[in-house]
């Protein structure tokens, strides 16, 4: 039997921050059901740079006043980054 390599997301985020450690465990990925109601592939990775089609999906959120995932994920790293001095 060959065993698969796993994908690793390069956004080396801790658990529920990642789409794709959401995705293994299988947690409800919101930015995922967003993709497929659009009938629009689903973002490979956290840091996957979107394409015009995926990118006209996310911004339907931003008018509906949702912050933007890559907007919450830049406020979760600054927010370790200052928990991290503390210690």
């Amino acid at each position: 039997m060959v065993k698969r390599k796993e994908f690793v997301c390069p956004c080396k985020c801790p658990g529920q921050s990642c789409i794709v450690e959401r995705r293994k465990v299988g947690d409800f990925v919101h930015v995922d059901m967003l993709m497929t109601e659009a009938k629009v592939p689903k973002l490979k990775h956290c840091l996957s740079k979107p394409t015009k089609t995926q990118q006209k999906v996310l911004d339907k959120i931003k008018d509906k006043n949702f912050q933007s995932i890559t907007f919450r994920w830049t406020i979760d790293s600054e927010l370790e980054k200052v928990d991290d001095k503390s210690k």
